[in-house]
């Protein structure tokens, strides 16, 4: 009877020890992927960075978000980001920027994806976006 309640012991501390591993390693993952995706986009905006690179990061967070628009499709798109960090009174040049972290939180109704929001500072004033794969990014408020 002892052997058998140390075997189930070792039993449920393997699955529920491997199910927190694998989640961790999950989450991880995303709050990786959307820091990589933030930072790129931050430095895109920055003096000498790749416009069209934070453009690509801000839409969907993959280097070919635009190629289905029109150009007309695109000015708008591009009008939509400016009016974005404006509502945050971001400039550009972005002077600089800092990553602090990420964090995964629960995606908003409706989203398939996980999102996470990441920390940062920009021209030395705290902020949070949000990232989840194959949207545009938010302002986390």
């Amino acid at each position: 009877m002892n052997k058998l309640l140390v075997w189930l012991s070792v039993l449920l501390v393997v699955v529920f020890g491997g199910r927190a591993v694998v989640q961790y390693m999950s989450s991880s993952a995303h709050e990786r992927a959307a820091t990589t995706r933030v930072e790129a986009f931050l430095g895109g905006l920055s003096e000498g960075g790749d416009f069209q690179a934070a453009f690509n990061m801000f839409e969907t967070g993959t280097p070919s978000g635009i190629e289905k628009m029109t150009q007309d499709q695109y000015n708008m798109e591009v009008i939509r980001l400016r009016s974005w960090l404006a509502s945050h009174k971001i400039a550009q040049p972005i002077g600089s920027y800092e990553i602090l972290g990420a964090t995964l939180v629960a995606p908003p109704e409706g989203a398939d994806e996980a999102a996470v929001v990441v920390a940062c500072t920009i021209d030395g004033r705290r902020a949070g976006i949000v990232a989840i794969r194959n949207q545009p990014l938010e302002w986390a408020d």
